[in-house]
């Protein structure tokens, strides 16, 4: 289930064919559901969670690590965070409350005023990886560093 980059997102759409599929295989068999709709990205990210069952991995990203914690807390019985950001979870709430069982983190940066970045505030960018990993690292070392990197690499592009 990923998100759309489009402003509006089909969530409906996308919701309706995760029930049909998740009816038919997801209820009893986690890895069967993996195999039939999954990616390779998520066995190897669940491979990675699994080997390292006592440590502090977090997953940073949208929809896509949602399902891969649900998966994880399934078939790996591990608890990880979700971290991303409010583009990514103003765009799906439904799916994320629904998937997340509350371990799911998102940060608010704002870039209204820098031109070239104010996409994702007018909701055409969702971008939650990059951002929620670097703002998930924000919250342990403190945002004003972020945003200056973030800043700095930006106006190294101008």
């Amino acid at each position: 289930m990923t998100s759309s980059s489009m402003q509006n997102n089909p969530e409906n759409i996308k919701k309706e064919i995760m029930e049909k599929s998740f009816n038919r295989v997801y209820k009893n068999e986690p890895i069967e559901a993996l195999k039939e709709y999954g990616d390779y990205m998520m066995a190897i990210a669940l491979g990675i969670s699994n080997s390292v069952k006592r440590s502090n991995l977090i997953y940073a990203g949208g929809t896509q690590m949602i399902t891969v914690q649900l998966l994880d807390r399934l078939i790996n019985k591990n608890l990880r965070y979700v971290y991303s950001t409010k583009y990514v979870y103003n765009d799906s709430k439904d799916l994320i409350d629904e998937l997340s069982n509350g371990m799911f983190e998102y940060s608010s940066p704002d870039f209204s005023g820098i031109n070239g970045m104010n996409a994702y505030e007018k909701g055409f960018v969702k971008e939650g990886a990059g951002f929620g990993a670097a703002f998930g690292m924000a919250s342990i070392y403190g945002v004003e560093k972020v945003y200056k990197s973030i800043l700095d690499v930006y106006n190294s592009f101008l």
